[in-house]
């Protein structure tokens, strides 16, 4: 993996006041961030996202099956794009060697604005402490990297010259430092050991470029993606029976309570029969009171309901 050839500043803009190349979508140009997590399951700031395991057991029994048409699935969200990434690198996971693209007809709508992430997949690259939050299949969707420019960029903020690089290390690692001596390492090889523990300590888990790639075509889909738009608007513009899958997670409490009732109403309307509705894992909000009254959908756990089969 390369990184562009610029400095950036402690808040990822780049240097000089040149504008920044994305400003929504931190979730996977994660280095020194916290700011949420990767796998959000109905709240963020989760290193354990509630009732994620339940999602991917849900994905095994959809896309493990092998059919000719790939599965239809509406992503709504409102936290910078986190579930079409999350979700789809589980899937990618489960699918194996298998296509996103023969296996998933991917559609998203978003309240915030589209991330300008045209450079993404070049900085796109996380902690392996996150890496080992990750739910079970979606590790398979994450290869390990280098950021070799990375380091090239703090190398020349850091040392203006040879003197004050070996100084530096030698601040830094004095204990090792001697260690090293008194076993006869010259300084070149000293200063080649300390660089290589840095590159080591430099590596981070990227995600699948299919993964990216997939998303990153839907997302430039005006006919599958919709951007600074109200799920209630979108959705009631889709035909009946139309997704195998909608995923709303953490989104519907925004809906104005008055329109709660017909934006349910639509959503299940626009699944297919013995399709599946994943939100929220609460009990006591409106629309999960709604959809339980509705008398079409079947429970199968915590925020995840079946519709049921046309009799």
């Amino acid at each position: 993996m390369r990184i562009l050839p610029i400095s950036y500043n402690s808040k990822y803009n780049y240097v000089n006041n040149k504008k920044p190349v994305f400003k929504a979508h931190p979730d996977f140009y994660r280095y020194n961030s916290t700011q949420s997590c990767y796998f959000r399951r109905g709240s963020v700031l989760l290193f354990q996202p509630k009732g994620y395991s339940e999602i991917e057991e849900l994905f095994c029994r959809i896309f493990k099956p092998s059919e000719n048409m790939p599965k239809k699935f509406l992503i709504a969200g409102i936290g910078k794009s986190q579930e079409p990434f999350s979700y789809i690198s589980s899937i990618k996971g489960i699918l194996k060697d298998k296509l996103l693209k023969d296996n998933v007809d991917l559609h998203t709508v978003d309240l915030q604005s589209k991330p300008e992430h045209n450079t993404l997949k070049l900085n796109a690259f996380c902690d392996k402490f996150d890496y080992q939050t990750f739910p079970k299949y979606a590790k398979n969707s994450f290869v390990k990297d280098n950021i070799d420019r990375w380091l090239e960029i703090e190398h020349e903020k850091r040392f203006s010259n040879p003197t004050e690089e070996y100084m530096q290390y030698y601040l830094r690692y004095r204990k090792k430092w001697a260690e090293l001596e008194q076993k006869g390492y010259d300084l070149e090889n000293i200063i080649k050991i300390f660089k290589d523990e840095e590159r080591e300590k430099s590596k981070r888990w990227r995600v699948n470029n299919e993964v990216f790639d997939f998303v990153e075509k839907t997302y430039n889909n005006p006919q599958k993606s919709k951007w600074d738009s109200r799920l209630q608007d979108v959705v009631s513009e889709y035909s009946d029976n139309y997704f195998d899958v909608i995923s709303a997670n953490n989104i519907l409490p925004y809906i104005a309570d008055i329109e709660i009732p017909q934006t349910v109403k639509n959503i299940l309307r626009v699944l297919k029969p013995n399709g599946y509705f994943i939100t929220d894992p609460y009990e006591k909000l409106l629309h999960v009171k709604e959809i339980d009254s509705s008398g079409s959908m079947n429970k199968i756990n915590s925020g995840i309901y079946q519709k049921k089969a046309d009799k």
